[in-house]
């Protein structure tokens, strides 16, 4: 399976689990890894036959701009859940990071992997 790559999506939102975090807008970074068949793009040099990269981060941007959260945990799941019903993607992975969210870390993050088919368990 291909994938298009978007990394270090800059987004300001509302992100925060303290109070003071509510009143501020502060910066995420995303990275995107969006799994779809590029073969007949690739073939036909044609943006129709792909998944539309700019597209993608006007939704997700939009889509943090206008939402305030508490968990970079709920912002990964549900931009997932966005670009999976709005996209011909056979599956995600995206990996949301708050910058300085500690003192002695340059970030902190977490990554999940989606798909329209739910793997099965051994």
């Amino acid at each position: 399976m291909d994938s298009i790559l978007i990394n270090q999506l800059k987004v300001l939102t509302t992100i925060g689990f303290y109070p003071w975090e509510q009143a501020i807008r502060q910066p995420l970074l995303l990275d995107l890894q969006l799994g779809c068949d590029l073969h007949q793009a690739a073939l036909q040099d044609d943006l129709t036959q792909s998944v539309n990269y700019d597209a993608v981060a006007a939704s997700v941007t939009s889509y943090l701009q206008q939402n305030r959260f508490l968990l970079i945990e709920r912002v990964a799941e549900e931009v997932a859940e966005r670009l999976l019903q709005q996209f011909p993607l056979a599956w995600v992975k995206i990996t949301v990071t708050k910058p300085r969210a500690l003192a002695d870390a340059q970030s902190v993050g977490v990554t999940i992997e989606r798909s329209h088919t739910p793997c099965s368990s051994y």
